[in-house]
């Protein structure tokens, strides 16, 4: 592509519309937000968005995500494969447990939030460097 599309010039010509930006201290035209942790969070009350295609979604269907979630396990489930000796270190499994502990994400066990109150939690976006939902 020589140009962005269509639907990122509309949602940000500043980033989108213009000649390539040349950039002194970053790379970065678009910034990755993630909600590691489910601290972002959209009530039940909130649940009617419209359906909604790429270009102007916000909330992906619940079709999409289960199918990449049947996607990923499917992946996880191929061949390990092997390290060569000696070519990482091997972080103690007292280290591992700790970290799991203190980030809530990795708990499969807990309920991040309540369901009945709470439509969509674990949020993402991508965001220009205008703040502007891409």
């Amino acid at each position: 592509l020589r140009r962005p599309s269509e639907g990122l010039r509309q949602k940000c010509p500043l980033c989108f519309g213009g000649p390539r930006p040349n950039f002194v201290h970053t790379l970065a035209h678009v910034l990755v937000c993630i909600d590691a942790n489910f601290a972002q969070r959209r009530r039940t009350s909130a649940e009617v968005d419209p359906a909604l295609d790429f270009l102007d979604g916000r909330f992906l269907q619940s079709w999409a995500v289960d199918a990449m979630e049947a996607d990923v396990e499917k992946r996880r489930k191929g061949k390990a494969r092997t390290r060569k000796k000696g070519t990482s270190a091997r972080v103690p499994d007292h280290v591992l447990d700790e970290c799991e502990e203190s980030f809530l994400a990795a708990q499969e066990k807990v309920a991040k939030a309540t369901k009945s109150y709470y439509a969509e939690t674990g949020l993402m976006a991508l965001l220009c460097r205008h703040d502007r939902v891409l």
